[in-house]
């Protein structure tokens, strides 16, 4: 019985699927120069033309991933900064999920280290760069600035600050993806640290 519109549709839409998610570690790990559509490919068991068919070149590829990691590193940030909570107990909720996601969840690590691959490669203030860390720094930031003012957070520049805090997280990242499981792990106490008296 032949397909019906729904079902090539869940498909297709399972093929894109799986071609983004492999394909965000092999950039991750790799990066977009050294990356051929050929190795790609051969990775996901697929022909080069299946994904010619969804993506027309390995570029296009790589910033519908990019695309996808901007929207991802917002979700939930806008709404902790209006949670009804302290500004340290947002702190620490802020740290409790970032260390959870990054030691859980591999796809995050690679989405944070492929968007530090593309600042490097392409214009520092490319949209896509400063969308990936506008809305996560300006809410750290006001929440470093309404801590600083609540006596909650420790003094000096809040954008500096921020800075110090998410670098931490990139190495977090950066740590889980060497997969160095042989090692302590960094904790949301540790993270807590930076920010909070």
């Amino acid at each position: 019985m032949p397909k019906t519109k729904e079902q090539n549709k869940e498909l297709r839409d399972k093929t894109e699927t799986l071609i983004l998610e492999k394909s965000l570690e092999f950039f991750a790990r790799h990066g977009l120069a050294a990356t051929k559509m050929s190795d790609l490919a051969k990775m996901l068991g697929i022909s080069q033309g299946l994904i010619y068919h969804y993506f027309s070149s390995k570029e296009k590829l790589f910033l519908k991933i990019v695309e996808q990691a901007t929207k991802n590193n917002t979700t939930g940030m806008e709404q902790l900064i209006q949670a009804p909570i302290s500004t340290k107990q947002k702190i620490h909720y802020l740290s409790d999920m970032m260390v959870t996601i990054l030691l859980s969840d591999k796809t995050f690590s690679y989405e944070m280290i492929l968007m530090i691959q593309y600042a490097l490669s392409s214009s520092y203030e490319s949209e896509i760069v400063t969308g990936y860390e506008a809305v996560p720094t300006k809410v750290l930031i006001q929440l470093i600035q309404e801590g600083q003012k609540n006596n909650e957070v420790v003094e000096g520049d809040a954008c500096a600050l921020a800075n110090f805090y998410w670098g931490a997280i990139q190495g977090i990242a950066f740590d889980n993806i060497l997969d160095t499981s042989k090692r302590p792990r960094a904790t949301s106490d540790m993270l807590n640290r930076i920010l909070i008296k």
